[in-house]
């Protein structure tokens, strides 16, 4: 790509930025990189070539072992003995303190989104799993709010926390969101001595459906979830040329996470966006791996304050500014999303009418809910 088509992608990324947040001309898209970004760039550039060269030769679909079935959260094959299983939606404290986490790493799709307008929008993760039956360990678990219980939803999906704000009463008393377990988990006090830390441990949610009326399997309008992502085949990788007609490189992401300081760095090597915060790499707590994504989805989207204490709620209504970014192996395109009502499920689009859904590739999924209010702070490099 000549210094040209860079600069018009880059003012093209950053139009879309600006159009989507708020109206304010004197903020810009910063596309300086430090130093440091330099190396990532170049370390991503590095094993580009290798990539450019074995999608065409290995993008061929391949067949599904037998005993197995595509996952609806990764598309990859996963054991079929749990195709009717649902996932579970487990919410994971963010702030510094609550480290170090167990079992992040092995969630299909970790939503951020901000937790309070207060501590400098500090965030928290909700991980999604299929396979949850033999994980050892995951958390710490903390409270949810009525957002967490909108997007559980989408997937059928358990969720699991520890308590919440009075305003999440109204949305478990109506079927038409998700299910959930609080109060059921377990302590370790093995890692300190610290009487919040909770954590599911294996057996207690066996244990939890066991002692509850709430289904281990997908309920009777499962077809209505099961189309959250439209995977390509397994085996084969996106082209985003053939779905958007400018496709920038982006090798880091920083996003207006205050506290948490937000990032993803592209690895050329592994093809993944690896998770940074705090200003340093995530990393499980059992094996040090690193938190890492096939797929990064960043929307733009409206926040209403509920309370003094900076609690809110995402709405998720079509507006003007439903913008957002899909990047993958080192490549991002423009995106727009789409929902109508809270039961509805959030599809993503390459065009502003809604008709083109896009197809992402199969691995496992980072989306980040960013309030509209600070979209042009998000800086893609």
């Amino acid at each position: 790509m000549n210094n040209i088509s860079k600069g018009i992608i880059i003012g093209l990324c950053t139009a879309m930025i600006v159009a989507c947040g708020k109206d304010d001309p004197n903020k810009q898209l910063s596309t300086e990189a430090s130093s440091e970004v330099e190396d990532v760039k170049t370390a991503a550039t590095d094993t580009s070539t290798s990539y450019n060269e074995n999608k065409s030769s290995n993008n061929t679909k391949i067949e599904i072992p037998e005993g197995m079935y595509i996952s609806e959260l990764t598309g990859e094959p996963i054991d079929e003995k749990i195709k009717d299983q649902r996932p579970i939606a487990v919410m994971i404290d963010n702030e510094e303190e609550s480290f170090p986490h167990y079992g992040t790493t092995q969630a299909d799709i970790v939503y951020e989104l901000i937790n309070t307008t207060r501590i400098d929008r500090l965030t928290r993760l909700m991980c999604i799993y299929k396979d949850w039956g033999d994980i050892q360990k995951i958390g710490n678990i903390r409270s949810a709010q009525p957002t967490n219980i909108v997007l559980a939803a989408e997937f059928n999906a358990v969720l699991c926390h520890d308590g919440g704000p009075w305003f999440n009463d109204e949305y478990f008393e109506q079927e038409i969101y998700a299910d959930h377990f609080t109060g059921v988990f377990s302590r370790d006090l093995s890692i300190r001595d610290n009487l919040y830390d909770k954590f599911i441990l294996k057996g207690d949610l066996d244990n939890a459906f066991a002692n509850s009326i709430i289904s281990p399997t997908y309920s009777e309008t499962y077809s209505d979830y099961d189309k959250k992502f439209k995977f390509t085949d397994y085996g084969t990788v996106v082209d985003l040329k053939t779905q958007a007609a400018e496709v920038s490189d982006v090798v880091e992401l920083v996003l207006p996470f205050y506290h948490n300081k937000s990032t993803l760095r592209y690895n050329g090597q592994t093809e993944k966006y690896e998770y940074y915060e705090y200003g340093k790499l995530y990393q499980e707590a059992e094996d040090s791996a690193p938190l890492a994504f096939d797929n990064v989805i960043l929307q733009s989207t409206q926040i209403y304050k509920m309370d003094d204490n900076g609690y809110l709620r995402y709405y998720f209504q079509r507006s003007e500014k439903n913008c957002g970014y899909y990047i993958t192996k080192g490549q991002c395109i423009p995106i727009y999303w789409d929902r109508d009502f809270d039961t509805d499920i959030v599809h993503y689009y390459s065009d502003e009418s809604y008709t083109q859904e896009i197809q992402i590739n199969t691995g496992k999924t980072y989306i980040a809910l960013v309030p509209n209010d600070t979209w042009d702070e998000v800086s893609l490099k």
